[in-house]
């Protein structure tokens, strides 16, 4: 049985699940949209073998225009370690928006979608792009020992 779920809502599809052994989505390279929107926000766990099926559907997309949008965090990390699975290094501009797990000092947990175009970089260092937390006021950070230099790293590695 598929652990992925993959429907179209509007122009964007939507893919959701565990990316595993059993991930497919060959049919969505079939598809004439003239941009391809792929909404990777409900992707809660990829394994060695849904790693591979998303390097194949990377190299699928080839010079197709793609739109990744809301990369869980699980893909984010991927992309980090294998950028073929949107195309190669030099197709992270795809990636349009990713969601931030973030917590602040008093521990309140928030998932943010963050907008590529809104970061910020001074002299090739990433500017703090989390608010304050909307609970305590206080500044937000990525949950766990997470450094958004770390995070953001398939944007400083690119090549465009």
């Amino acid at each position: 049985m598929s652990g992925v779920r993959v429907f179209k809502r509007g122009d964007t599809y939507f893919i959701e699940g565990m990316l595993n052994e059993d991930a497919n989505m060959s049919a969505i390279l079939a598809q004439n949209d003239p941009v391809l929107r792929l909404n990777f926000k409900g992707v809660k766990m990829i394994n060695s073998l849904g790693l591979s099926s998303m390097i194949r559907f990377g190299e699928g997309l080839a010079d197709r225009r793609v739109e990744f949008l809301e990369l869980s965090p699980v893909i984010v990390d991927a992309v980090n370690i294998v950028p073929l699975i949107v195309g190669g290094q030099k197709k992270v501009s795809r990636i349009k928006s990713v969601i931030a797990p973030l917590t602040c000092k008093n521990k309140h947990p928030t998932l943010v979608t963050i907008q590529i175009k809104d970061l910020k970089f001074k002299n090739q260092i990433l500017e703090n792009p989390f608010s304050k937390c909307e609970r305590c006021n206080e500044d937000m950070q990525l949950d766990g020992e997470g450094d958004p230099q770390d995070y953001f790293f398939f944007l400083t590695n690119s090549d465009d």
